[in-house]
């Protein structure tokens, strides 16, 4: 009777230590710190050693599956580059993979990188009063495999000085846009008066994608 316990007893302690062994073994990300320009690190446990297969997959969108390039891979910290590829979601997440086994994914929020790419200055001033449209035009832009680009971002009107007058954006191109349609400003202002206005167009900082870097979502 002692035997068969001690039998049983053995074999459920084998079972579970290889189990046991696996999950060790298993990446898991604790923490993501970002750093500047689009770089992160990872930290953690069980990411092991770099190899062939071993890849960081960042979730986009639903459609969306890239392995980002990787700057260096240790047991517990792997630096990745994390581009802007220029979806609308900010939202992301990140997944390590090994040969045999995944990480959990991590959720994200990815950072844009702004900066001023257009600045102009208008006046108006008729002493019989006037009304208009001024049009200004944004540089269509596309990001070839793993290239940075200015993508439109967004748009901000400045009013310098007014007398019986106003303007206001009437339309502004989707932000992200490759052809871009231009930012139109209506102004108006009564006789006698006058205005000054500039406007500051920002882009965002954005990569091409590589084709060989994107990977089949699962279902």
């Amino acid at each position: 009777m002692h035997s068969v316990r001690l039998f049983v007893g053995l074999t459920t302690l084998l079972g579970i230590l290889p189990l046991q062994s696996v999950s060790a073994l298993s990446p898991s990300i604790e923490r993501v710190q970002y750093h500047p320009v689009g770089r992160v690190t990872l930290q953690g446990k069980g990411f092991g050693l770099p190899c062939q297969v071993c890849e960081v997959w960042v979730q986009y969108s639903q459609t969306l599956l890239y392995a980002v390039p990787i700057d260096s891979w240790q047991p517990s910290r792997i630096e990745v580059e994390l581009p802007d590829l220029n979806q609308d979601n900010t939202q992301i997440q990140i997944q390590v993979k090994r040969d045999q086994t995944t990480s959990v994914w991590k959720p994200f929020k990815l950072r844009r990188h702004t900066a001023l790419r257009l600045h102009q200055q208008r006046a108006h001033s008729l002493n019989i009063g006037e009304k208009g449209k001024d049009s200004f035009a944004i540089n269509d832009t596309h990001a070839q495999c793993g290239k940075t680009v200015q993508a439109y971002d967004h748009t901000e009107l400045v009013i310098r000085k007014k007398r019986f007058a106003t303007a206001q954006i009437a339309a502004s191109p989707r932000p992200g846009c490759e052809h871009c349609t231009p930012v139109v400003v209506r102004w108006y202002n009564e006789p006698t008066g006058h205005l000054s206005y500039e406007i500051k167009v920002f882009g965002r900082l954005v990569q091409g994608i590589c084709k060989d870097r994107l990977r089949t979502v699962p279902p």
